[in-house]
């Protein structure tokens, strides 16, 4: 009885849910009906222990979080007073170096071809110029195709079985040139014969005989019978032959009046001889002593008149044969200003009248101009180095002439003479160019343009750092200045080396 009356006190002191939770013992040998709900009510339980458990942790470490971010947040007075005051001030330094300064000018310019003419029979034709047939002959044949380089000498076509061919000249051919004519056309014509080694006498700019024979010689090596004075019809055999005929009759007249003259003078001789003996046999003198022989030959004026024939007999003769000979037909033989030359059009029509313009040539050499501002144009000078940017790369030039631009009076027109010949395709190409307009001899020592300072007198100099709060002024002069360096020189030996720090701002 005292045992149930304290089961039911201890019971009542843990309260109704432990009281829930304390099993009923089953009857002896029997298993409890209520064990399953026994144990989920005890996992229950369990679980309420350890979410107070959890959520104490995190207050904790809620309380660690807001303490740190307190701590950033706060500052003292005297760190405070610490990131008010200025920052330390900083220099900026750059190196000096040493190596070749250029100042350069990069602009535009453009390749085009000097001269490109077209060709018609004997003469040029203006570009604008596209006439049809020219009515004069037959094209038999063509010697060239587009591309070709033609030089000096070459036969490009034939006209009715005769050669055109191109020689190099200023001067246009305008008339056939023929023995003893004079002139610049001859001169080309003697000179362009020369450089092809086929005339070796003086250029005299007159058709003489060595003239004709080079001529005669040229037309052999092409193949052609040189055209002559008479046309082919006998005419100049006939001309000179009565030139000669004349030369004969006044040399004969003039023979026989000086051996009339011999036997005049052979006859005087012998009758003074006779005269002189007769006058010395007579013992005393006649009443009338015979008269001395005279002299009865051809008179000094017969003589002189017959030897002035003959002199103008010989003449004659020899001015026929000076303009009697072989030639060159206009025709046949075109100058043209620069040669060798591309060939970039020629026609075909074999069998019909050609068209006025038989053939184009395009100069093999091309030129390279490029305009810049006349403000720009006193920084070069002639012989000045160029960089010339071609599709291949880049190639060396020099500046052949600086002239004022007839298009553009604010600019200069810059000719560029590059180390090799351009090529043909570039005519036309927009190409960069760089002009070095100053250059060092070599290697300098450089610092940036902004390292320089100057004293009121004008003084340059520049400060060098020695150590980390050491800086020493350098006296300097300054020379060639480009891509932002300037070459400088230290008054002073060694005050500056390749490698030193200067101070360029801070």
């Amino acid at each position: 009885m005292a045992r149930r009356s304290a089961r039911r006190l201890a019971e009542a002191d843990r309260g109704p849910a432990e009281a829930e939770l304390e099993p009923a013992k089953p009857a002896a040998g029997a298993e409890p009906a209520d064990k399953p709900q026994r144990r989920d009510l005890a996992a229950a339980a369990r679980l309420r222990g350890r979410g107070w458990l959890i959520t104490l942790v995190a207050v904790a470490l809620a309380a660690c979080g807001l303490g740190l971010l307190a701590g950033h947040f706060i500052i003292s007075p005297r760190q405070l007073a610490a990131d008010s005051q200025p920052p330390p001030p900083t220099v900026i330094t750059a190196e000096v170096v040493e190596q070749r300064i250029e100042r350069t000018i990069v602009t535009r310019g453009i390749i085009s071809a000097v001269d490109t003419v077209q060709v018609g029979q004997g003469f040029l034709v203006p570009p604008d110029d596209n006439g049809g047939g020219t009515d004069q002959g037959v094209l038999t044949d063509v010697f060239a195709a587009v591309g070709d380089e033609i030089r000096s000498g070459r036969a490009v076509v034939e006209i009715s079985g005769r050669p055109l061919v191109v020689l190099p000249g200023a001067k246009a051919g305008w008339r056939d040139m023929k023995p003893g004519m004079s002139g610049d056309d001859v001169r080309q014509l003697q000179e362009a014969l020369r450089d092809l080694g086929f005339f070796s006498g003086s250029v005299s700019g007159t058709f003489d005989s060595a003239t004709k024979r080079a001529v005669e010689k040229f037309y052999d090596h092409l193949g052609y019978t040189a055209p002559t004075t008479d046309g082919g019809d006998g005419s100049d055999a006939q001309t000179l032959q009565s030139a000669q005929d004349a030369v004969t009759d006044a040399e004969r007249a003039w023979q026989n009046l000086k051996d009339e003259q011999a036997q005049a003078e052979q006859a005087l001789a012998a009758a003074r001889a006779a005269w002189e003996q007769a006058q010395q046999s007579t013992a005393s003198p006649a009443p009338s002593p015979a008269p001395s022989p005279v002299y009865q030959g051809p008179t000094a004026a017969q003589l002189s008149q017959a030897e002035l024939t003959l002199q103008r007999a010989k003449q004659s003769l020899e001015r026929e044969r000076t303009r009697r000979g072989p030639i060159v037909p206009r025709q046949e033989m075109v100058f043209v200003p620069r040669l060798p030359a591309t060939l970039t059009q020629i026609g075909q029509g074999l069998g019909y009248s050609p068209s006025r313009v038989l053939f184009t040539l395009t100069t093999a050499a091309l030129e390279l101009n490029s305009d810049i501002a006349t403000s720009q144009a006193g920084l070069l000078h002639l012989q000045g180095a160029v960089e010339i940017q071609l599709p291949t790369g880049p190639l060396a030039g020099v500046i052949a002439a600086l002239t004022p631009n007839p298009d553009n009076p604010s600019t200069t027109r810059v000719a560029i003479d590059p180390a090799t010949p351009l090529e043909l395709a570039w005519a036309g190409l927009d190409v960069r160019v760089t002009f070095v307009a100053a250059a060092t001899a070599g290697e300098v020592l450089a610092v940036p343009q902004g390292a320089l300072a100057s004293n009121a007198s004008g003084q340059l100099s520049v400060i060098v750092q020695r150590g980390e709060q050491t800086f020493v002024r350098a006296p300097v002069t300054a020379g060639v200045s480009g891509d932002s360096l300037v070459e400088v020189t230290p008054l002073e030996p060694g005050a500056l080396r390749a490698g030193d720090q200067v101070v360029i701002g801070g």
